[in-house]
């Protein structure tokens, strides 16, 4: 199953009682509970519009996991929200979305999001 959301998620009600719902069945409340859980992936991971409908290739991709240049995640309250649907504990360092330097090396989720996406998409 794939899906996503906007960087500025918690301020619409409906899409922040949404993704507590989709949290709770992926992990606690779903019928795959006691079989590790659901496979979900996430849209997008690009900070960076490439075209297509609705979109303009060059814009800012609002749902886009790291920034234009993926150098550092694009906003750390957004990032933190997925690392929770992966189980994890949200703890990104500041700098990773304030626009500061990205420490070195990047978070690991980051890495291991990439990772993913190069594999996925044979990008060498």
């Amino acid at each position: 199953s794939e899906f996503g959301f906007a960087h500025d998620w918690a301020q619409d009600f409906l899409v922040d009682d949404w993704l507590a719902r989709w949290s709770k069945y992926v992990h606690k409340g779903g019928p795959l509970k006691n079989h590790g859980g659901l496979d979900w992936s996430y849209w997008e991971l690009a900070g960076e519009q490439i075209g297509g409908t609705s979109r303009s290739a060059g814009d800012t991709e609002t749902f886009g996991i790291v920034n234009h240049c993926w150098t550092s995640t694009a906003k750390l309250e957004h990032f933190e929200a997925v690392r929770r649907l992966m189980g994890e504990e949200a703890s990104v360092p500041l700098a990773l979305s304030t626009g500061g330097p990205a420490p070195s090396p990047l978070a690991p989720s980051l890495l291991a999001l990439t990772a993913s996406a190069v594999a996925l998409f044979g990008l060498t």
